[in-house]
């Protein structure tokens, strides 16, 4: 039975690594496998199921309320179901995932990590350096979208230094995003001896040369915040990651109001049109659907709330690239690009709040501790990631959500040698205090 759970989970996070555009598959491929698992365990799933049944009804809820509080040109239509769908879909996928996570084996999962790491790394390499490239592409071309091959090499040159591998996904981002959920995952698990703790910073840095994707930076500064907590050093650990959120969120906006005083690729990456649509049209569009229904947010119309509020900015000031005969073609989700100000924009206070509530009920059904740090880390690293109703952008609450499980065995494992730099995670039921 733990094996066939195994499965089910390796296929639902195999089908969000893929992160495949345009054609649905990983949306249905993941649900599909999600309710095969709920078959094959029905017996013990009720909880969940109920769970899920009262996360319909609050988007649901949600949605009425912040329809009544919108312009009729904003209220619920087609895209807006759609959007509902593709919600319920996710937590779907990400309930599923977290409760398969509980039949597995920890140290056997954390040895497959950190194989996969070091393959991922292999194949990345050789992308950049030896001759995977062009065959990468092609492999990759059976099972994408011709509109989102990736094809921006010349760009990844001038502004990175080099060709970016992207190892079967769909761009470097997702493979920057994958990698770093996986390496948070194997840290939090791993053990804290000197040689462990550089052994992780080297793999990380290596990542970082190798795959040159700023979204790795986001997981290095989670992983302190998570170790403190971890470590029973809540206050620190809340604490820091709390900055971290306000750093991420609010720091970009403030460098780009001093871009002028940077040169060179520095100033070069946040004068495109790529850093603006990601880090700055966000926060104009947050605030705009907090300026129409602060406590409900603008819903599922936040898509429309964006593309109405960026769209002139972006011809202004970047219309070399986005100029109007490519917005007024543009899907109205590319508006979209920065997750964390979207769950703002599209929930805000109380919506804010009743998620975060379904979550932490979700995280005590399943055994998972420290419920807080998982969100709060997740909000961090939403801000590289784009949409949350893409399957792929849950992956990083799953991954690192995996890592805080309640053990379930009473046996105490044996102690692991090395002096450590924080307290090792001790072993037995009560390892990780409850809620």
């Amino acid at each position: 039975m733990t094996q066939i759970s195994q499965l089910f989970l390796s296929g639902i996070l195999l089908l969000c690594y893929l992160k495949i555009h345009g054609l649905g598959i990983a949306y249905v491929g993941a649900l599909m496998v999600s309710l095969m698992a709920f078959t094959r365990y029905r017996e013990t799933w009720d909880k969940l199921l109920v769970l899920i049944g009262i996360f319909v009804a609050f988007v649901l809820l949600h949605a009425i309320l912040s329809g009544l509080t919108l312009p009729s040109n904003y209220r619920l239509g087609q895209d807006q179901t759609k959007q509902m769908i593709y919600s319920t879909t996710n937590f779907t996928i990400v309930a599923t995932t977290l409760m398969l996570g509980r039949r597995g084996d920890p140290e056997a999962r954390t040895r497959a990590i950190r194989y996969i790491l070091i393959g991922m790394l292999a194949i990345a390499v050789l992308e950049v350096y030896g001759p995977l490239k062009s065959a990468m592409d092609a492999f990759r071309s059976l099972y994408t979208s011709e509109s989102s091959i990736y094809t921006f090499a010349e760009r990844d040159v001038q502004q990175y230094g080099m060709v970016r591998p992207t190892v079967f996904t769909s761009e470097p981002s997702s493979l920057g995003n994958f990698f770093g959920a996986l390496w948070v995952y194997f840290v939090i698990r791993g053990r804290r001896t000197l040689i462990d703790l550089a052994g992780y910073m080297l793999l990380l840095l290596a990542a970082i040369y190798i795959i040159r994707s700023p979204t790795l930076l986001g997981y290095a500064a989670v992983v302190p915040g998570l170790l403190l907590v971890q470590a029973r050093r809540g206050l620190l650990g809340y604490g820091y990651l709390a900055a971290i959120l306000a750093i991420f969120l609010l720091v970009p906006s403030y460098l780009y109001t001093q871009k002028g005083y940077f040169s060179g690729t520095l100033n070069y990456f946040m004068s495109t049109g790529s850093f603006f649509i990601r880090q700055i049209a966000p926060v104009l569009s947050a605030e705009a659907s907090i300026s129409l229904s602060p406590f409900f947010g603008a819903g599922f119309s936040y898509y429309e709330v964006a593309r109405d509020t960026t769209y002139h900015l972006l011809s202004l000031l970047h219309g070399g690239y986005y100029d109007d005969a490519y917005l007024s073609v543009m899907p109205v989700g590319q508006y979209v690009t920065n997750a964390a100000w979207e769950f703002v924009g599209v929930y805000g206070l109380f919506g804010g709040i009743g998620f975060a509530a379904i979550l932490m009920r979700l995280f005590r059904l399943v055994g998972i501790v420290h419920g807080p740090a998982v969100i709060l880390a997740t909000a961090v690293l939403w801000t590289s990631h784009a949409g949350i109703t893409l399957a792929f952008t849950w992956t990083p609450m799953i991954i690192i959500g995996l890592a805080f499980y309640r053990p379930r065995i009473a046996a105490v494992q044996g102690t692991r040698a090395g002096a450590s730099l924080l307290p090792s995670r001790p072993t037995g039921p009560r390892a990780l205090p409850g809620e």
